[in-house]
């Protein structure tokens, strides 16, 4: 568990990411169902966005699904209270596995913690899997980033993806060299 300090997001559009500065509690522990209740009305508009471009849900439909599909799903607290959920589930087969996170978007103060322990989850969930791979909206700019700075590689523009058929979006993969 770390502690920072969060100055909430003005970027209603997206995630945010801004300073360490300590006195605010962050962790993560395994999701509940009820976590899905309370993470989906506060989810940020570019992650609704993009379940609801991608798939045609609601921000509750896409983390029930994902709570109910994922082999390990997990809840991210800020002070003990939720502010997203994030997992992993297998593909068409268990040597593919879907990582996923839907958040409120607020990481400011959050940045370095973050990073730290995104990158040790992803190390020890690729070790299940021989590729990881999932899909990201075109203009989600501070997950295009955050995934590259994982390790991350893009392999296709997608346009006309989804439910709508009218946004682009990227196929984003690892591969685990070691699996």
């Amino acid at each position: 568990m770390i502690h920072s300090s969060l100055a909430y997001s003005n970027q209603p559009s997206g995630k945010d990411f801004g300073i360490y500065v300590p006195s605010i509690c962050v962790d993560y522990r395994p999701s509940e169902a009820q976590d899905c209740y309370e993470v989906a009305p506060i989810m940020c508009k570019r992650d609704a966005y993009e379940v609801l471009s991608s798939d045609g849900i609601s921000p509750l439909e896409a983390l029930q699904l994902s709570f109910e599909t994922s082999y390990e799903c997990n809840t991210l607290l800020r002070n003990g209270e939720p502010m997203g959920m994030f997992g992993c589930g297998y593909g068409e087969d268990k040597i593919y596995g879907i990582p996923w996170m839907l958040t409120d978007g607020k990481f400011k103060g959050m940045t370095k913690w973050g990073l730290v322990h995104s990158r040790e989850w992803i190390n020890k969930i690729k070790q299940r899997h021989q590729i990881l791979y999932n899909y990201v909206h075109n203009e989600n700019k501070q997950s295009l980033r955050w995934l590259k700075w994982l390790g991350f590689k893009f392999m296709r523009s997608i346009p006309n993806y989804g439910f709508g058929k009218r946004d682009t979006f990227y196929e984003f993969y690892l591969v685990n060299g070691g699996a």
